[in-house]
């Protein structure tokens, strides 16, 4: 394969003073590009500024016989950065937003400068650099973008609201860039990075950072950016130690009510298997047809009467409720027995006074969302207290990227996302001291998919999810949920071109039930979820993510090794998951850390799993696993264990020195990890020799678990059922060999080993169980 070359371009990448940035400007410089370092050469935390990062870059790449230029300017200046590139080369190619701070804290003590220092950065920043490099993008019929998320906004992540609300915007942002910048030429996709830089220094250790070099993440971006990609844009990947993955949508097929007075909260609840059903899931790339969804809906029968929901001693404060989405909740909250609290810019009043005509409790809160004090203020002067949030105010300033200025962006900005943190900024101590709080928060189709000529709302609207995902975790602990709705509902506009009766079933009355389930008691799955909705129609949203490729962390990747293994990076197979956290896979089995010590420089630590009855709640059994983990101690932790364990978990097994009591052979088949994997453990180390070898593997290893549970066999069939069992893996089984199980009898005890019969190896050491029976069997 050719090498991918960029000759005669000009790559800008902003933050490229170090890290993940200074990584892609050698390399571009390397294959012949002419580079923009552009650095303000702040602190992590965005404070200071100087010129030596970026100067120190371009010395470097000029004195390699490469041509780059230095711009000290902040991202709010992307005019001045894209001018730059121009006065110097004369053309711009390739943008890479990169450049980043980070404000991590918890959102019970975040600033509003923690917030907007953020914004200002990752968001205002990636949009100021596109929107002037995009006219020279357009006139040349050729641009490549690269905007940055992580993780954190992918899922949300603790003490980085801010953060994760910044990072999953880029992804809403960079969706749309695709759909506009198509017919030009301008392809943008999005990664999300795990590397090294002046950011994750300060919060990972540095024998991980030495894993997460900066160099693993350039080859990914290279691919994206070079001219023979011609189709893969709005794309979202990861990327970090080796290993490249892709992201899309996945929707489930739904619940469909019918939209008249029987679809209530009851009514959504009764069908919420079928609306968390993922069984014949689709991969939209834009909003489901509605019209197609309400077609069917009619011919749905009524729902039967469930038990009514209460909210009687609630508080629901719901902004922008003088109209439309926003009065529908209101007014079902009141129905349901909640005290409301309207807000609206222009005039809450009549909402107020159509609540009161129905019985119901109401006071008005006349402000703007960017004032989130005011707009909480009149429910506690009111009620003293509130329960419920529902987000709902919002603006619209389309326009095409090519049109759009600086205020139709910050107008977006401010009503929807900081307007959104704002109102619960102020609501979260209330939340926090009752131990309870139940937020709604809107997003849209445009923010999920991306939409022509809404580069500022879908922004906004991702942003505001991964602002919810990030809340929910912290107030998960407080009995605070956190969920996020996408929408749809009847417009002015569906009334002149839709008849009558379509026009009413699009009413915002059959968005509310949903709304007022998902602030209830009653929800399956309380907190942190994303549901489209309208049309008496209610699904869930999740990622997929592809199963990726792994390469060697001992060679250095390179474009054209991600090139070569494109195909496996983006097909979504059997392989694929649906991470929705970084605890994917644990979700119904209940983990706590139970025992840390230290020995030496090590740290020993014991993690306990307990498994339960998803529907009973009754403990089933009890895992524990020990794990050494060396260059960890020295923290001043305890030399001995100090949680309470069993006797078994701390047991030494040691085998007598006499022949075994009992001796059991098998031989494993070459298929064995492949059968094994049946079990749910896709670790693509067992199966996958290109991923077997980032581990140090030549060859795919069984699973522990595999040998373990052979081993236990071996013991089961000769002396019985047993009640706990405890091995140490001590060597790793290639699938096809044989495996031996040595085991000793004393009393109620048997004492094991297992070894590799072609290698003499041991696979399982200081084995034991503790037998049901104390009968022999021998």
């Amino acid at each position: 394969m050719s090498e991918l070359r960029f000759d005669n371009q000009t790559v800008v990448i902003t933050g490229a003073g170090g890290g993940v940035g200074k990584a892609y400007a050698l390399f571009f410089s390397k294959r012949g590009a002419n580079v923009v370092v552009n650095d303000l050469g702040v602190s992590h935390r965005g404070e200071g500024a100087s010129s030596r990062a970026a100067d120190v870059v371009v010395d470097e790449i000029k004195a390699a016989g490469g041509k780059a230029v230095a711009n000290y300017d902040s991202v709010e200046f992307g005019d001045r950065i894209i001018d730059t590139a121009i006065k110097a080369f004369g053309r711009v190619d390739i943008l890479i937003n990169n450049a980043g701070i980070l404000r991590d804290v918890s959102f019970k003590n975040m600033k509003d400068i923690d917030w907007d220092l953020i914004n200002m950065v990752h968001v205002y920043g990636s949009y100021k650099c596109t929107r002037a490099a995009w006219p020279y993008f357009r006139k040349q019929k050729f641009g490549r973008v690269i905007n940055t998320a992580s993780s954190a906004g992918l899922f949300g992540n603790f003490g980085q609201t801010n953060y994760s609300a910044a990072k999953l915007a880029m992804v809403g942002f960079t969706e749309t860039l695709a759909k506009e910048g198509a017919k030009y030429n301008i392809l943008s996709n999005v990664i999300a990075p795990i590397a090294a830089s002046r950011m994750t220094e300060t919060v990972m250790p540095p024998d991980v950072l030495e894993h997460l070099k900066p160099d693993w993440i350039v080859p990914l971006v290279a691919v994206l950016v070079h001219s023979s990609n011609t189709s893969e844009s709005g794309g979202i990947f990861e990327a970090g130690a080796g290993h490249v993955a892709k992201l899309r949508w996945e929707r489930a097929k739904g619940a469909l009510l019918k939209t008249d007075d029987t679809l209530t909260p009851q009514a959504i609840l009764a069908k919420w298997n079928d609306v968390t059903d993922f069984s014949k899931p689709s991969y939209p790339t834009g909003a489901a047809n509605f019209l197609e969804l309400l077609e069917k809906a009619q011919d749905v029968p009524s729902a039967p009467a469930g038990e009514s929901f209460d909210f009687t001693g609630k508080v629901a404060l719901v902004t922008g409720a003088g109209a439309g989405l926003g009065r529908a909740y209101a007014l079902l909250f009141a129905r349901l027995g909640a005290s409301v609290v309207v807000n609206d810019l222009i005039n809450p009043d009549p909402v107020v006074q159509e609540i009161k005509k129905l019985g119901g409790k109401a006071v008005a809160s006349k402000a703007s969302v960017e004032d989130g004090d005011a707009v909480v203020k009149p429910a506690i002067d009111a009620f003293g207290r509130i329960d419920i949030l529902v987000n709902n105010a919002g603006i619209l300033r389309d326009k095409a990227f090519t049109n759009m200025d600086d205020d139709m962006w910050n107008t977006i900005m401010s009503v929807h996302l900081r307007g959104t943190y704002k109102v619960t900024k102020a609501a979260w101590p209330y939340f926090l001291k009752q131990k309870y709080g139940r937020i709604v928060n809107t997003s849209s189709t445009s923010g999920i998919y991306g939409n022509f000529g809404q580069a500022n709302y879908a922004a906004a609207k991702l942003g505001i999810l991964g602002f919810s995902r990030a809340l929910a975790l912290e107030g998960a602990k407080y009995n605070i949920y956190v969920n996020t709705i996408a929408p749809n509902a009847g417009t002015a506009l569906t009334r002149t071109i839709l008849p009558e009766d379509l026009v009413q079933a699009f009413k915002p009355e059959y968005v509310a039930p949903m709304v007022a389930l998902l602030c209830s008691d009653k929800l399956p799955e309380p907190t942190k979820g994303l549901y489209e909705c309208g049309s008496g129609w209610f699904s869930k949203t999740r990622w997929q993510r592809s199963g990726g490729h792994g390469f060697p962390v001992d060679v250095q990747l390179t474009p054209e090794a991600v090139l070569s293994q494109w195909k496996k990076i983006i097909t979504f197979d059997e392989r694929s998951d649906h991470p929705e956290d970084s605890q994917a896979g644990l979700k119904s089995i209940m983990a706590n850390m139970s025992n840390v010590s230290v020995v030496s420089n090590a740290a020993i630590v014991v993690t306990g799993f307990t498994t339960k009855d998803a529907r009973s709640g009754e403990d089933l059994f009890y895992n524990e696993s020990t794990m050494f983990i060396r260059g960890s101690g020295g923290f001043g932790g305890s030399p001995k264990p100090t949680a309470r364990r069993a006797k078994a978990a701390t047991a030494a097994y040691k085998p007598p020195q006499r022949k075994p009591d009992a001796v059991m052979e098998e031989k494993t088949s070459e298929d064995q990890a492949a059968l094994y994997r049946l079990n749910g453990d896709y670790n693509p180390l067992h199966i996958d020799p290109d991923f077997s070898k980032v581990g140090g593997f030549k060859d795919p290893i069984l699973h522990g678990l595999c040998s373990f549970g052979v081993s236990g066999k071996h013991v089961y069939k000769t002396f019985g059922a047993f009640k706990s069992i405890k091995v140490r893996f001590s060597g790793v089984v290639i699938p096809g060999q044989t495996l031996r199980t040595e085991m000793w009898k004393d009393n109620g005890t048997v004492l094991f080993q297992t070894t590799v019969v072609e290698t003499g190896k041991p696979a399982i050491a200081g084995a034991g169980v503790e037998l049901l029976s104390t009968g022999s069997k021998l």
